[in-house]
């Protein structure tokens, strides 16, 4: 799904966008995103260290919400398309709204109207 994306992404814009692009894609800041976000409303700990950086960090928690009931759904393979739903609803959010921005920029005033006054019936 990421290597189609890109590559339609490439085949349509110049070679400057498409670098940063690819860049940003490399970092995958979008699945860090998702399993922060699956983390923390599936355990209440966006971070949670399972020993893999040595003895040192094997009891770090950040916790954001105090007695939490752990929600299984969302740490569990169909949290991770339900959370990518999500994401993507909030992506189409936000490109129509940049849309609907740019649009209003780009719109200029009809040049040489006038008023119109009426006066009287109008039928």
């Amino acid at each position: 799904m990421i290597l189609g994306r890109a590559d339609g992404f490439v085949a349509k814009n110049t070679l400057g966008p498409a670098m940063y692009d690819g860049f940003i894609m490399g970092l995958a800041v979008i699945l860090v995103l998702l399993g922060v976000m699956r983390e923390l409303f599936g355990t209440g700990a966006p971070v949670r260290q399972h020993g893999f950086a040595g003895p040192a960090v094997a009891n770090w928690k950040i916790v954001v919400f105090s007695g939490y009931q752990p929600f299984l759904l969302a740490i569990l393979p169909p949290g991770a398309f339900i959370f990518t739903g999500l994401l993507i609803v909030l992506k189409n959010i936000i490109d129509t709204r940049v849309k609907r921005y740019q649009d209003a920029l780009k719109a200029k005033p009809v040049k040489g109207s006038k008023r119109v006054r009426v006066t009287g019936n109008v039928a």
